[in-house]
């Protein structure tokens, strides 16, 4: 039969719970701030930004589409165009969700008030948009 060992850690326990606790509890802070800890701070103060702004999953992802943009070199007028134009979509995609039949009331809609130029200018930037997602 085999003996066994007392545990090197003394009174943190044998179970592998406390012995990561006993471990973490050993562990010196730092003094200057590590990259995982600055990460963490930047995801809290995104969260909080986003809790602040009430911002839906679609003005998400259109701020995603316009980073992507950005980085893909779009121009600034081509950006703030994409902004203006697919903002009121997304608020309307907020309220009905996204279907064939709420894509047509939007674009309904739009051709009450806006002339055929500009509905085929919005509608070029809601495809470039959806085929982003």
């Amino acid at each position: 039969m085999v003996e066994r060992q007392p545990s090197k850690l003394g009174a943190a326990g044998s179970s592998p719970v406390s012995r990561s606790i006993f471990l973490l509890a050993r562990v010196k802070p730092l003094s200057a701030p590590s990259a995982f800890a600055r990460f963490l701070r930047f995801l809290a103060g995104l969260a909080k930004s986003v809790k602040a702004r009430k911002e839906t999953l679609w003005t998400l992802y259109l701020e995603d589409f316009l980073l992507s943009g950005r980085v893909k070199g779009k121009g600034s007028t081509t950006l703030r165009w994409y902004r203006e134009t697919l903002t009121p979509f997304v608020a309307y995609l907020d309220r009905e969700g996204l279907g064939q039949s709420s894509l047509r009331k939007y674009l309904n809609a739009l051709f009450d008030h806006l002339k055929i130029a500009t509905v085929d200018t919005h509608v070029r930037a809601i495809k470039a948009f959806l085929r982003f997602l």
